[in-house]
């Protein structure tokens, strides 16, 4: 295996009924919380009223960023930061699944930034020193985003999808709640599941080949994510299948797979082109790009 630091800050609290600890969990922040979420699914669903009542109990003051989108956008994260600026932000709570996680982690950078967040952290790269604490509740397991520092953002007006990795943007903790992802349409959790999928190939399929310990827990999270995934979509309400899926999606993209290993991620690359100019969603993308990928170049890989 080559060298490699492996590092990753976030705790994870998972299971059900572990959202009750949201309370406790926020003791050791300032009292003023930016909710981030997307468009009303979590008020559908009731979970909503739940997190303001958690949030109530903790004596928090709670202001709101809803509307995010899937393949989020370059606007919402302004937005955000201008809330964050205005009302002096002590945490940024992320509910959703990695689209809401990831707008939320530009919102943590950019707030604790004077210049333009897109141009010189996305575009140009700067390294940034601090960003606002952020902590999450996921309800779509896909990304991986609850457990790394990495954020995926586009400017719709110049069809251009980016993505942003710094160690401030790790969740300081992750909520993973099984029984929260129960909602989700059976479409999604297919593009979920492909997701995480592709996670694992983009290590899996990169130097080097020798025997390691890498490809085995990549292999062994494959035939987890397919054994789950067929029984979870025979019964959408099956714990055992969705909770599986939601910690696979989690360690397919916590870093820990690609220790010693380069790393692909051209697929990624190339869908994040394709949805930059057709918002498509990104598991839609990804199951087109990555297996004519991998057949494009099978015979270099032989």
């Amino acid at each position: 295996m080559d060298n490699f630091v492996f590092h990753n800050p976030t705790k994870i609290l998972f299971g059900d009924g572990m959202l009750d600890r949201l309370p406790e969990e926020l003791e050791a922040y300032g009292p003023k919380v930016l909710l981030v979420y997307g468009g009303g699914s979590i008020k559908r669903t009731g979970l909503y009223d739940r997190v303001l009542t958690l949030l109530g109990q903790a004596d928090r003051e709670v202001h709101e960023l809803a509307g995010v989108m899937p393949n989020p956008r370059t606007e919402k994260v302004y937005e955000g930061i201008e809330i964050c600026k205005k009302e002096s932000i002590d945490l940024i709570l992320a509910v959703g699944g990695g689209s809401v996680l990831d707008c939320a982690k530009a919102i943590a950078a950019g707030a604790c930034y004077e210049g333009d967040f897109w141009q010189d952290l996305y575009i140009e790269g700067r390294v940034i020193d601090r960003a606002l604490p952020l902590a999450t509740v996921l309800t779509m397991p896909a990304t991986g985003s609850e457990m790394n520092c990495g954020s995926v953002i586009s400017e719709w007006e110049c069809n251009m999808k980016q993505g942003y990795k710094n160690d401030n943007l790790f969740p300081r903790f992750s909520i993973l709640e099984p029984s929260l992802t129960m909602t989700m349409p059976r479409d999604q959790v297919v593009y979920g599941a492909i997701d995480m999928i592709s996670h694992v190939f983009e290590q899996y399929f990169s130097p080097p080949d020798d025997n390691n310990l890498s490809d085995e827990l990549c292999e062994a999270v494959l035939r987890n994510i397919r054994t789950n995934l067929v029984d979870a979509l025979e019964d959408l309400e099956n714990y055992q299948a969705r909770s599986n899926l939601m910690w696979d999606a989690t360690v397919a993209l916590n870093y820990l797979l690609g220790m010693g290993k380069l790393g692909d991620w051209q697929s990624h690359q190339i869908e994040h082109a394709l949805s930059a100019w057709y918002d498509i969603p990104h598991g839609a993308g990804l199951a087109i790009v990555h297996p004519n990928l991998l057949y494009y170049i099978r015979k270099e890989a032989e």
